[in-house]
């Protein structure tokens, strides 16, 4: 499965990058890793605000 980055995500979803990784830390965004210091989401991941 292909991952994106939360900068990645931030682009496509229109919101922070802060934000996503806020989301990801919740566990608001099914199936994202923390991997090192980031996150690793899933590339066919929704934004889970809407």
């Amino acid at each position: 499965m292909k991952t994106i980055s939360v900068k990645e995500a931030a682009e496509a979803w229109k919101i922070t990058e802060r934000r996503v990784a806020m989301l990801c830390s919740r566990g608001r965004i099914p199936g994202a890793k923390k991997l090192g210091k980031g996150w690793r989401i899933p590339g066919d991941a929704e934004n889970p605000q809407i």
